[in-house]
């Protein structure tokens, strides 16, 4: 595995590495740790109740995007995380927390340089919002 380092884009971090599916995971998880553990604490509030669409979110992941699968896989080691929580933040929306602004995540198979996985966010621009900054 490769690792390039983090570049910094105002508030957002993109790792640059590269490896095998499980490699680049784990890389993801190494960097990100920190902001991993803060999410999860923030956003999941009990990965019990969530255990059926953890289930199919699992399933649906590993039939379709196997790749993904197991970067997932291998961002929970690296951040040192269970799975079932990564599973759990990665589902379209996690009990009420964001109801105001959802986030989806996107994958794309391949791109100009290689696959693409990210994070679309909406901003709520109502006043008293998080100041114009997405909640996800």
């Amino acid at each position: 595995m490769e690792v390039f380092g983090i570049i910094r884009k105002g508030f957002m971090k993109i790792v640059e590495c590269r490896g095998n599916d499980r490699e680049i995971g784990e890389a993801i998880g190494e960097d990100l740790r920190s902001e991993i553990q803060q999410h999860i604490a923030h956003f999941v509030r009990d990965v019990a109740s969530l255990t059926g669409r953890i289930r199919f979110f699992v399933e649906s992941t590993a039939s379709y995007l196997p790749g993904v699968m197991e970067q997932l896989k291998g961002i929970a080691w690296g951040a040192r995380v269970r799975e079932e929580e990564i599973f759990a933040l990665n589902l379209p929306s996690v009990g009420q927390v964001l109801s105001l602004a959802e986030c989806s995540n996107i994958v794309f198979q391949s791109g100009p340089a290689g696959p693409l996985w990210g994070k679309t966010t909406m901003t709520a621009f109502r006043q008293g919002s998080s100041g114009g900054r997405s909640a996800c």
